[in-house]
């Protein structure tokens, strides 16, 4: 069966989200793993892996346009590197998650509790959703490297793949904010990942600009800018919150800024 790469980052996004909310896929345990966290380190992978790796050979194997922005074999090798990182932020959120179930350790305030909770909250979050968003970019700087296959993709269609995608996705970072015991993130711990969206978003639209490529005959183009477009515009709403609220702004007092004492 064909299945292209923006219906498998659908797929996944879906299935991971709808799993989530299922009681007994986190109750039922093999060993010290529950089944969401086997379908997270096991099923999903194993499925992801194969799919992106066919999907590159399929790019790879179309004909080279002659100026592309980037080298085949740095995007190659970030497709790579994005796959180990997501999978690294996955083990290491099945690990801590486990081990923040134990009441002790979840709101244990001593140095081992909150080194849990970080890499538990912030760091595998971050680590999953940054290696995940380089491969969407490295895939589409790729498709902008080939002359497309010939297929052409509906705009409207595409549209929609976006928007489900980027609205999973901004659903997935809500989640991560809420818990019925206040153990949760916050949204600032995304900071790193919103700066990466916007530098993959004007890097995506300079390279469409530069090579004037037919979008609709790119399969993942159309759908990775706009998900990537309602991550941004997320980022900029949150970014203004922040500074209604009084955070980001530097108070400076004249007499220090000029050298003198107060």
């Amino acid at each position: 069966m064909d299945v292209n790469l923006t219906t498998l980052a659908l797929i996944v996004v879906a299935a991971g989200l709808m799993a989530y909310q299922l009681p007994f896929l986190h109750n039922w345990k093999v060993a010290y793993f529950s089944l969401l966290q086997i379908l997270y380190l096991v099923v999903m992978p194993g499925f992801v892996t194969v799919m992106a790796f066919t999907e590159m050979q399929r790019i790879l194997g179309r004909p080279l346009i002659e100026s592309p922005m980037l080298p085949d074999r740095l995007l190659a090798n970030a497709v790579i590197l994005a796959l180990m990182f997501t999978y690294g932020g996955l083990a290491i959120h099945a690990v801590t998650k486990m081990l923040s179930t134990q009441e002790k350790l979840r709101f244990d305030t001593s140095e081992v509790g909150q080194m849990n909770k970080f890499f538990h909250l912030q760091f595998s979050h971050n680590l999953i959703y940054g290696g995940a968003a380089i491969l969407m970019l490295s895939f589409s700087m790729l498709e902008l490297n080939h002359l497309p296959a010939g297929n052409t993709y509906g705009f409207w269609s595409s549209v929609i793949k976006g928007v489900v995608l980027g609205t999973s996705l901004v659903i997935a970072l809500f989640i991560h904010t809420r818990s019925k015991d206040e153990y949760a993130g916050k949204w600032g711990d995304f900071k790193g990942l919103f700066m990466m969206m916007w530098a993959g978003l004007v890097l995506l639209l300079y390279g469409v600009k530069k090579l004037r490529p037919d979008i609709m005959e790119y399969e993942l183009l159309v759908p990775a800018m706009v998900s990537w477009a309602i991550l941004s515009v997320l980022g900029v709403v949150l970014v203004v919150r922040r500074v209604k609220n009084g955070g980001y702004v530097v108070k400076w007092k004249w007499k220090r800024l000029v050298g003198g004492n107060e």
